[in-house]
């Protein structure tokens, strides 16, 4: 490993990322996820209708209380 290399803060920023991935889509606190982009390509099929439906939204409460 070089000097300038530093593969922590490599694991910090894909943390920090999918901790963000995960309050875009209403995770749980602290959760995390990945986000993925469908590419309909040969060879791969479409397997979209084998999987699962996606669980309910969550609402969310919003609080205008200001916490000094």
């Amino acid at each position: 490993m070089h000097q300038s290399q530093d593969p922590d803060r490599f694991v910090d920023i894909a943390r920090t990322q999918n901790l963000f991935r995960s309050g875009q889509c209403n995770g749980a606190q602290g959760s995390r996820a990945e986000a993925f982009r469908f590419e309909p390509m040969f060879p791969f099929a479409d397997i979209r209708a084998l999987l699962p439906p996606a669980p309910p939204i969550r609402t969310v409460m919003v609080s205008t209380k200001r916490v000094d």
